[in-house]
């Protein structure tokens, strides 16, 4: 007989409460035997109440082994790492510093939207500040201006 995958998700919270595989079987309605079986090949085999404090991989929930020194593991394996990584993606929101759109992107910090506002910021030249003249005139917002250039002319308007 095979277990279903809310079979075999009951049965792992359960493990991992402490249950034994009697309490298991009998709380769930299958034989003790499958819920040994299962147990063993998913590593949660053992005393129940040994495995309430055992490190889990956050992707398979399989124990981790704990080694006396270094930083405590997340997973059990560089391949569980990675599926969980692509499976989760963490995506931070940012604001384009040289042309203010919203973008996403993996990185904690990121300044800009693309390569090309970058080197636009980065290495302003003469013919844009004339743009930004033009602009300046025309008393409108300038688009498209490096962060500094806007704070330099919010500082003369605002006086």
């Amino acid at each position: 007989m095979a277990i279903n995958e809310q079979t075999k998700s009951e049965i792992r919270a359960l493990r991992l409460q402490g249950y034994g595989y009697r309490k298991i079987a009998g709380e769930i309605g299958i034989s003790r035997d499958l819920v040994r079986n299962y147990c063993k090949t998913n590593a949660l085999d053992g005393l129940g109440s040994s495995l309430i404090n055992v490190p889990r991989c956050a992707n398979c929930g399989k124990a981790i082994e704990v080694k006396p020194t270094g930083r405590r593991r997340k997973y059990c394996s560089d391949k569980c790492r990675h599926q969980w990584q692509e499976a989760t993606p963490l995506m931070h929101e940012h604001s384009c510093t040289y042309c203010g759109k919203k973008f996403t992107s993996p990185a904690k910090v990121a300044k800009y939207c693309c390569h090309k506002c970058f080197e636009r910021d980065r290495f302003w030249r003469k013919e844009d500040v004339q743009m930004v003249m033009e602009y300046i005139e025309k008393e409108e917002p300038v688009p498209n201006a490096p962060g500094w250039i806007k704070k330099l002319i919010n500082g003369i308007l605002d006086e």
